[in-house]
């Protein structure tokens, strides 16, 4: 993904071909905006998915980030004409911007294809555009622009909230700990130590972020760059004696 203003995929102008078509997009998301919205206030929620493909014609995972939008285009199969999904692309950044009251420059679309490996957290563009996002409490860093991902998995939230009411005085190991999300709720419900591991420095960094952000003391709550299957296979003793 290269960054546009807004970020979209191949230079797509956005344009209304079809304006019933358009329309019924339209209509979905306000809909959707105001019910999931509404939730979503109400559980102290700031980030969640409000579109995911729910019509046919517009094959896209929609998702709200506090005021801004990410936009992800699930790549049609070979049987979809190239151009159509191209014009429905086009009606779709025309209408969302309006349909979810914000301005066009906080949007950013993205096409999503299968990933294998680890290339779904290689880097996509070098904006350093990073701005704080909140869950359950607790203030995350996210960036929409320079990954495929954005630095929160908006499926994993369920899981976040759980360790959060079950990790007091507990001690947390987060393995693959990417962004380091879990670790914070882990913090956030009272744990008292956590180590928390990735392969990568990008993502080390980022995890030690969230931790400051939330007041986490980094000599109780550790973030390390490590390979965690080798760093498992290193271990003789039991994993809570580790951290």
């Amino acid at each position: 993904m290269t960054p546009h203003e807004p970020d979209v995929p191949g230079e797509i102008t956005p344009k209304i071909a079809n304006e019933e078509r358009a329309a019924m997009l339209s209509n979905r998301l306000k809909k959707n905006r105001k019910s999931i919205g509404q939730w979503a206030r109400k559980q102290g929620i700031g980030c969640y998915r409000l579109y995911d493909a729910d019509m046919p014609e517009f094959a896209l995972a929609i998702d709200v980030y506090e005021g801004r939008v990410h936009v992800q285009e699930y790549a049609a199969p070979k049987t979809v004409d190239e151009r159509s999904a191209r014009e429905r692309l086009a009606e779709a950044l025309a209408v969302i911007p309006e349909a979810l009251g914000i301005e066009r420059e906080d949007m950013v679309c993205k096409q999503r294809q299968r990933q294998s490996g680890t290339s779904q957290y290689e880097k996509q563009a070098a904006s350093g555009e990073f701005f704080q996002v909140h869950e359950h409490g607790c203030a995350l860093k996210v960036n929409l622009k320079d990954y495929l991902d954005t630095g929160l998995f908006l499926d994993h939230r369920p899981v976040r909230h759980w360790i959060q009411q079950h990790s007091k005085g507990q001690r947390f190991l987060n393995l693959f700990c990417y962004t380091g999300a879990a670790t914070v709720h882990a913090v956030a419900g009272g744990a008292s130590r956590s180590l928390s591991l990735d392969m990568s420095k990008t993502y080390v960094n980022w995890a030690q972020d969230n931790l400051s952000l939330n007041g986490a003391d980094p000599k109780k709550h550790v973030v390390e760059q490590a390979d965690c299957l080798a760093w498992l296979a290193s271990k003789r003793l039991r994993i809570s004696d580790t951290i």
